[in-house]
This record gives C-alpha cells, structure tokens and sequence, in this order.
C-alpha cells in the first residue's frame, strides 16, 4: 500500500507548493496532511470530509441553489423535495438537519467535529513535591493547592506569570525549581493540545468548503460552500474568492456578494475573476459588486412590488397566497440587504 508519509511522522508543509494555483482537490491534500498523523488518521479524516460534501450536496441540491437568491422562484426547499410526495407537511430542514447528520456519523469520524476541550487535569509530582490541577473544558482552574489564589483563572495566566517569573511557591524543597520547571512543560503541553485540536477542526471546516468547490458548476458550488461556511463558522471569505467573479447568474450573483457582506464580509476582499476559466486575475470584491445594477430606481421598484404583493393576495386561489408570501419575503430580504 502507497504510503502518504511514514508513522507518526507530520508531513511538512512545502514552500514549492503553490496553493493558490493548485485545484481545489490538491488543496484539501495539502491541508490534511498538515494536521494528521499518520496514514490511517489522514484517511478518515478524508472520509469524513466526502461525506459532509455528499450530505451538504443532497441538504442543498443544485437545481435548489441555483435559485436560492432568485425573488421569481416562489418554492422554498420542502415545496421542490416533497412536491410530488403525499406529506406535503413535512419539513427537509428537520429530517435531514445538521443534527440528524452527526447523530448517524460514525463516532471514529464524529470525534474530529467534536467541542475542543482542555483535558481534565493536569497532574505532576516531583520528590516530595506533588499537585493535582482541575481544569474546566474551557481552561479554567478550579481546584489546586499550591496555585489556590488561580482557581477561577485561566491556566493561561497561570502561564504566563510562570514565563515571566511572577509565579511563587511557599515551600522551602530542594525539588521547588525542578518542580517549577517541570510545571511549566506540563501546561505548555495542555496548552498546546487545545490550541492544536481547535486548528485542526477549524482546518477540516476549510477543507470541507474547498471541497464543495470542487464542482463543475463554481457558481453553484461557490454558494452551496457560504451556506456551509456561515452554518459551521467557517471562512467566509473563500466562496467568494473563487465564485464572486463568476458570470453565469449575474441578478443571483450580485444577491449572493449583498448576502456574504450581510454576514460581515469584506468589501475589499481580494477574490479572483473568472477562475473557472484558463485566465483568470484577482480583483477587490467592490469591483465585481459594481458591474451589476443596483440603482435607486431598482430599490423603488423592489419597495412598489413588495407593497402590491402584500395587498394584493386573492383568498380564493389555492397556493397562492403561500406563493405571494414567500415572493415577498425574499423582496423584503433584498432591500434588507441593500
């Protein structure tokens, strides 16, 4: 079997890797690879990534997400998934949630997704010298002996003030800068773990989003992967580096840039134009944004149609009225986001 890097031995990043350039599915590799271990950890890792994009890929199908933005398109996601079903009561976001998802993970799989946490303890003995520290999941120490004036604090000050030489012990044993030293290991160590664990989750929601990129539609693709990213607090700002310059949909691709900067997004952020194609440059996203009409005469019209939506519903036309709403719901969303 082809061997990705030996045991227990972390792949170095390279700097003749060029990621920007690299496809999409190289750049899932390559970040992988720089927070597994091994082989096997490598692997599952990869799994789980392949089946978050085939969850998040039947959650949002294309022909649904190609019209998420579009106010003409009146069905919401349950009127396209049961249209032709005899449950027209059901709800997709209930059976098929981000919650139903990881219950049904395996849990070799669900542990890279779980809450990072400090371990539960740190505990060290040094001749006659000897402490248990209780830490929350959070970090915080909450039972010592020795460091009783930290308990509430975080095991970070308690760091800290160790590096600087403003940490004390009130004992006169040999084994007290020994122990001190050794203290200091121990919590770097801990410490180390939990900001490891966090890099390493906040690096597979990365890959997940490149991964969902990788589509032959980039426009689609590019808004199935903000969803992802805002659902899972990922970076936001990868979809629309690499599907912000798309033409394919321009009235849905200017709604999905407002819909981006709505979730805090930069303005100014620097995403490519054209990456599906051959040749491509890197433009500030208020460049791309300024290509599509957004006058004030639009707003009005938007206002006007909202109004007549609203007033004009007939009460005798079955579906209807169910559509009109819905029309002016995401009428009303878009002038929010103006």
């Amino acid at each position: 079997m082809f061997k990705l890097f030996k045991k227990k031995e972390k792949y170095e990043k390279s700097e003749l890797f060029d990621f920007e350039k690299a496809s999409f599915k190289m750049k899932v590799e390559y970040l992988l690879k720089s927070i597994s271990e091994d082989d096997d950890e490598y692997i599952e890792r990869l799994e789980l990534i392949n089946q978050m994009k085939k969850w998040y890929e039947l959650r949002y199908p294309s022909v649904y997400i190609e019209k998420f933005f579009d106010l003409d398109y009146a069905e919401d996601i349950n009127d396209y998934v049961f249209k032709n079903t005899k449950k027209p009561d059901m709800d997709w976001n209930d059976i098929y949630n981000t919650k139903v998802f990881l219950n049904l993970l395996n849990p070799r799989l669900h542990r890279f997704l779980r809450a990072s946490a400090f371990n539960d303890g740190i505990y060290l003995r040094v001749g006659y010298l000897r402490e248990y520290i209780r830490l929350s999941k959070k970090g915080t120490i909450m039972c010592s002996d020795l460091f009783e004036k930290y308990e509430g604090k975080s095991i970070r000050k308690l760091y800290e003030d160790i590096l600087n030489n403003k940490f004390y012990i009130n004992t006169n044993s040999e084994d007290k800068e020994e122990f001190i030293s050794n203290m200091k290991v121990e919590i770097e160590n801990v410490i180390n773990d939990y900001d490891n664990e966090i890099k390493a989750k906040k690096t597979m929601i990365e890959c997940v989003i490149y991964s969902l990129l990788d589509h032959w539609n980039l426009e689609i693709a590019a808004r199935r992967a903000l969803l992802f990213a805002e659902e899972f607090k990922g970076n936001i700002d990868i979809p629309l580096i690499y599907g912000a310059g798309t033409t394919y949909y321009n009235d849905c691709t200017k709604d999905f840039i407002n819909y981006y900067l709505m979730l805090g997004g930069d303005i100014n952020l620097e995403c490519f134009e054209d990456y599906d194609r051959e040749k491509y440059n890197k433009v500030p996203l208020k460049d791309i944004l300024k290509k599509y009409h957004n006058s004030k005469y639009e707003k009005e019209m938007l206002e006007r149609i909202a109004s007549i939506l609203k007033s004009n519903i007939p009460s005798n036309v079955e579906g209807f009225e169910k559509s009109n709403e819905i029309k002016q719901k995401r009428i009303e969303r878009k002038l929010y986001r103006k």
